[in-house]
């Protein structure tokens, strides 16, 4: 048996009016929404490096909005926030959770190599314009390069 009741709501708090009502609908079960896909080995490789690519292409594209301030600073996490969603995504599974380690891990080996004087893409950048390319770069060279590097941003 089906009933259609017609309400009308004024949500008030304390005499004023306010716009929520603190009602919402049922979850449907989660399972009706979780698909199957079975891939080939090498299917399933070039499927993985798209998303690979896919993901690191999203985190270059937030850290330019970031730059240019279309995105705020506060979309970064710190290891707490990280903790708290690799729970969260353990508790919807192994497939989430090893899509949210693969995601972190993409980002943070972008972030790694952002030329940055003190990350290793800066590093890369520092060797390859002093002059030690092709891997000939002498050990003094490098440990005054690092040196030079760490009073750099000491400052």
């Amino acid at each position: 048996m089906r009933a259609q009741v017609t309400l009308e709501v004024v949500p008030e708090r304390d005499g004023r009016r306010f716009g929520r009502l603190g009602v919402q609908a049922r979850a449907p079960d989660r399972d009706a929404f979780v698909r199957r896909v079975v891939y080939a080995p090498t299917e399933a490789l070039l499927y993985g490096w798209e998303q690979t690519l896919e993901m690191a292409g999203l985190t270059l594209k937030l850290i330019g909005k970031m730059l240019v301030g279309e995105a705020s600073v506060k979309n970064l996490s710190g290891p707490l926030t990280i903790a708290t969603v690799a729970g969260q995504s353990a508790e919807l599974g192994w497939a989430h959770y090893l899509s949210f380690l693969a995601l972190v891990s993409v980002s943070l080996g972008v972030l790694n190599l952002l030329p940055i004087p003190i990350l290793d893409g800066g590093i890369c950048c520092i060797i390859r314009s002093s002059g030690c390319a092709g891997g000939h770069c002498p050990t003094r060279r490098k440990s005054s390069d690092s040196a030079s590097e760490w009073r750099f941003w000491s400052f």
